[in-house]
């Protein structure tokens, strides 16, 4: 009896020709938009990450060749999936496209933290200008020109030139101090990195945030935070090995080493579905909400470790005052 609807439909749509087509077209959609989306979709989360030989050549910068592996992992083993037209069988994700937003963020802001100390450097200058191209443009767009660059083609360009950068730091050509004052300042801008993305999480919360005249969905708010904090978590485990002599001279392992476990926070938080409960309610929690908190926590941490590092060391200090 339970089988009889199931094949009283399908004796109708194979009955009507229009009827039948019509089906064909609502399955090959599913599977196409639906399947296809899914299979296609990788939020890459590895906490581990190390860069390939072509980022990193013996004595370059590690959190130099972070950002360009990271980048270019996004770009060429993954798929740059912002860019996607509505054709493609990615057109229809959210979550990835805003987690490659926000990982292009994380990346973008480091090269600019570079560019602050060394505001002539050619390579740093084309690998922002590449990476401040927008992350959703295909190389055919509705405005004249039609026919212009895709966003994956720009930040592969970046990638090319922060590489370029990298290997003049490693053979000599282009210097990166490793000395306390470089490393403050390059913590208070990943500092305020975060305040930034807190900021706009702030504003999202309390209905104020727009992108471009629409507002972003809490799922591509929380994922486009999530894969800037994950850029930034890469970036910050480079600079601890850049910098390892002087943060173990200035007795600041500990310390580092809580810094770095509260972003790792920030990126391990991955619910099933995102959610954006009032404050305080007991049934719907506030993922963007919790997400912010942690953001706020690693702020504080990074600003006080700069903070550190522009103090006199421990030593020079107690050679002061027995002198007085």
């Amino acid at each position: 009896m339970r089988a009889r609807p199931v094949r009283a439909t399908l004796a109708f749509i194979t009955r009507s020709r229009p009827v039948f087509a019509a089906a064909l077209v609502i399955v090959f959609l599913v599977l196409y938009f639906g399947l296809g989306g899914l299979l296609s979709s990788t939020i890459d989360d590895n906490m581990a990450f190390r860069p390939a030989e072509a980022d990193l050549s013996p004595g370059g910068s590690v959190a130099v060749g972070m950002a360009s592996a990271v980048l270019d992992r996004e770009l060429n083993e993954h798929g740059w999936k912002a860019d996607d037209p509505w054709f493609y069988p990615t057109a229809l994700l959210d979550n990835m496209p805003a987690w490659q937003r926000g990982l292009r963020l994380g990346v973008l802001r480091f090269v600019a933290s570079l560019q602050s100390l060394q505001a002539e450097d050619p390579d740093l200058a084309r690998a922002a200008q590449a990476l401040d191209y927008p992350p959703d443009r295909w190389w055919i767009g509705t405005n004249w020109p039609w026919v212009r660059t895709a966003s994956a083609s720009s930040y592969r360009e970046a990638v090319e030139a922060i590489r370029s950068y990298n290997a003049h730091v490693a053979g000599g050509r282009v210097t990166l101090t490793r000395d306390a004052a470089t490393l403050a300042t390059l913590l208070d801008r990943m500092a305020d990195t975060l305040a930034e993305s807190e900021e706009m999480l702030g504003q999202h919360v309390s209905g104020d945030e727009t992108a471009q005249d629409k507002r972003l969905g809490n799922d591509e708010m929380f994922y486009t935070v999530r894969g800037e904090a994950y850029a930034s978590l890469l970036i910050l485990g480079g600079l601890r090995e850049d910098f390892e002599p002087l943060i173990r001279q200035r007795q600041l392992a500990a310390r580092w080493a809580t810094m770095a476990r509260s972003l790792e926070t920030v990126v391990a938080l991955d619910p099933l579905i995102v959610t954006a409960g009032d404050p305080g309610s007991f049934l719907i929690k506030n993922h963007l909400m919790e997400q912010g908190f942690a953001l706020q926590r690693t702020e504080q941490q990074i600003r006080a470790l700069a903070a550190a590092l522009r103090q006199a060391p421990a030593t020079t200090q107690t050679t002061q005052t027995r002198r007085r």
